[in-house]
This record gives structure tokens, sequence and C-alpha cells, in this order.
């Protein structure tokens, strides 16, 4: 899978953010309880392999939908979010011994263009460029963009903080990236019904949900705006 994003990666303008298990996990140590919380609350299973594009589209899974895998993610990132034009600004101030890092962030967008009652939220992602980790139960050696923490910064546009940024796992090799997601309102559910018994779904549909069904997880991710600085 990681093969298949990487030939995609080559052909496109995209980035790719690893989320590795925390919970319940004895082995992998790049993960984080935030990064779980964040994963299971957004699209509630937890079941590698699944990869998620514009936070909207999700697949589960080794096994192509269609001729291969690669052919498959170029269709899934055929589906712009259309969230017009906007630029995101982020700035960083290296820790001292007497203080803590600070990071500044400004995003300027058109919020015409996001639906009634859904708002901006800002958030910074501690990315670690390469980890050497040669147990890993998948058999690779080498985890690249791992998100080892998630800094939440709120609904304000611009703003600064103090931060504290975990230890890298190897090298010195720390990313900062800024991460704006557009949040849906809580659908209302004028008219409840009680729900039918479930039905079960084809295995080969069941890996990618519409974008409604993201759309009830409330969230949307801008991948447009990211920003990144490279710590040393």
């Amino acid at each position: 899978m990681e093969h298949a994003l990487d030939d995609v990666e080559e052909t496109n303008n995209m980035q790719q953010y690893h989320f590795h298990r925390f919970i319940g996990e004895n082995e992998d140590p790049l993960g984080s309880l935030e990064g779980d919380d964040r994963w299971i609350e957004r699209y509630e299973q937890r079941l590698p392999p699944t990869v998620v594009f514009n936070g909207t589209i999700k697949q589960v899974g080794s096994v192509p939908s269609g001729d291969s895998l690669q052919d498959d993610y170029n269709a899934n990132l055929q589906n712009p979010l259309s969230l017009g034009q906007g630029t995101s600004s982020l700035g960083w101030v290296a820790s001292t011994n007497d203080s803590s890092a600070i990071v500044t962030w400004n995003l300027v967008m058109d919020t015409d263009t996001i639906p009634d009652g859904a708002t901006v939220m800002s958030s910074i992602w501690v990315v670690e460029h390469l980890a050497y980790f040669p147990d890993g139960s998948n058999g690779e050696e080498y985890y690249h963009e791992s998100v080892r923490a998630i800094i939440e910064l709120g609904e304000s546009m611009s703003g600064s903080m103090e931060v504290t940024l975990p230890t890298a796992y190897d090298g010195d090799d720390l990313e900062v990236h800024l991460i704006h997601e557009v949040v849906l309102p809580e659908p209302e559910d004028e008219d409840p019904v009680t729900p039918a018994d479930p039905v079960e779904e084809d295995d080969d549909d069941s890996g990618l949900p519409s974008i409604s069904f993201i759309a009830v997880l409330s969230v949307i991710m801008v991948a447009a705006f990211t920003a990144q600085r490279k710590l040393r």
C-alpha cells in the first residue's frame, strides 16, 4: 500500500500523513493517543491498512477495487473539495532554555465557500520525516511522514501559541505542519425513525464510503492549505 501511494505521489500534488496505532499497541513506537482519538472520532474503525483522501474518501485494505491500487488512488484524488482560493502562513520561533517554542498562524479564505453552520479548525501536526524501526510487523524498516503529535489551535483564523514538541524517535527531523479543517455541523434529524435491521454490504463497496458518510462524522480536510517547517 505504501509503495502504491509513493507511485501516485510522484505524479500528483499530494502530501502523505501516516498515522500509527497507539491504543493497545505494544510494539509500534510512532503512534500517539491524540492521533488515535482523532482517527476514531472521524472514521470510527481503526482497521489497517486504511487510506483517506482529502479527509472525505476512505479506502480500506490492500486489495484494489479496480485494476490496481494506483488506479484506485488516482481516481480518489480526482474529487477536489472546491473550497475556493486562500492563503495560509505558518511562523515558528524555536524554544530556548528559558521559553517554549512559539507557533503563529494566519489563514485567509472566503468563508462563503463552506456550508452554513460549519467552522474552520486549525491544528499543528508534528511529523517525523523518517524513522528507522526494523522490528515493524509489516516488514518495512523505514517509516516516512509519521504523525507524532497533534496540537489543537482552535477556531481563530490567526494567532500564536506556545507549544511543546515530542521527542523524535531517532534523528533530528521533526516537521511542523499547519492543518486547517472544515468541521460540518451535526445533522438534524427532524423525524427520528426506528433503525431498520442492518444490511450487509458487498465487500467491493464497503471500502469506499460516500462523502455524505464522512460528513456525518463532521470533518473535511482542507488539504490545499498545508504548510511545513523543518526544525533544525
